[in-house]
């Protein structure tokens, strides 16, 4: 009978305090309606004032790293309402969904928990889903904040062609989870993606270009000087491949991967080229 306002906040007060056992009680203690609401709106949302930087329950749970309570809210959600409930956002700073937020953190254990609550399609939706047209995907968002583990389940959660699809999605400025693994050092990811394609779409993802300046992964990767790697980078390829990437010029200055090295003085790699 309580006034909403003060349930959430309630609710909210004993996720950030770990009292599972009281967040049950309010929850089982209501109808599925009631209990989405609960979960879903934002306390400002229910007074009607909406400041930044507050959460939905199901936020405060996973910033806490409460995986309990995830699960326990996941339980409680129809299914049909839980993609649209994992759909939303935070508000500012980071406007990151419930699922980004996981890989964002290194929180693998809630990764899983998500995903052994929504079926196939859901899963794949909700992995493709970005904040905004500029924001990454889940998976790009592991990769930026070197989260292997994550990719790796994500990666094994799906067959060999959505896994693909997944690595050709790109943002608004052309990132894809290539291109991000490159501009943030990944080279543990970047040899997991190279492992789990074909040559010919290891090829594709070379001549995505992203950025501001719209390099190539390849314009990226040069710039670490490393011969062993550019070498990694080679061997899948074939020599008119090889060719075709290092004369692409990046979309700014038209500056090919070589004008890069040349620029930075990159001696061993011009020598390698």
């Amino acid at each position: 009978k309580c006034h909403i306002y003060t349930v959430l906040q309630i609710l909210h007060h004993y996720i950030r305090q770990r009292r599972n056992d009281m967040i049950e009680v309010i929850l089982r203690c209501t109808s599925e309606e009631d209990c989405l609401k609960l979960v879903s709106v934002r306390v400002e949302d229910s007074a009607g004032d909406k400041e930044p930087g507050d959460d939905n329950a199901l936020h405060t749970a996973i910033k806490c790293h409460n995986t309990k309570v995830v699960t326990l809210i996941l339980m409680l959600t129809k299914e049909d309402d839980r993609l649209s409930l994992l759909k939303y956002q935070s508000l500012q700073p980071d406007s990151l969904t419930i699922i980004q937020h996981a890989c964002r953190y290194g929180y693998k254990d809630i990764v899983e928990v998500i995903f052994h609550a929504l079926n196939g399609d859901q899963w794949v939706e909700l992995l493709s889903e970005a904040s905004d047209d500029d924001s990454r995907t889940a998976l790009q968002v592991a990769i930026e904040f070197g989260e292997t583990e994550i990719v790796q389940f994500i990666k094994n959660s799906l067959d060999e062609h959505l896994w693909h699809e997944q690595l050709t999605i790109e943002t608004g400025f052309g990132e894809t989870a290539l291109y991000v693994a490159a501009v943030e050092m990944r080279l543990e990811i970047i040899k997991l993606i190279l492992e789990s394609t074909t040559s010919e779409l290891w090829y594709e993802l070379l001549q995505f270009a992203g950025g501001s300046q719209g390099n190539t992964p390849l314009h990226i990767i040069v710039d670490w000087n490393d011969t062993d790697i550019l070498n990694m980078v080679k061997v899948p390829l074939t020599d008119e491949q090889w060719f075709d990437l290092l004369i692409r010029g990046d979309c700014e200055a038209h500056a090919t991967p070589l004008h890069y090295a040349a620029e930075c003085g990159l001696s061993d790699t011009i020598q390698f080229v």
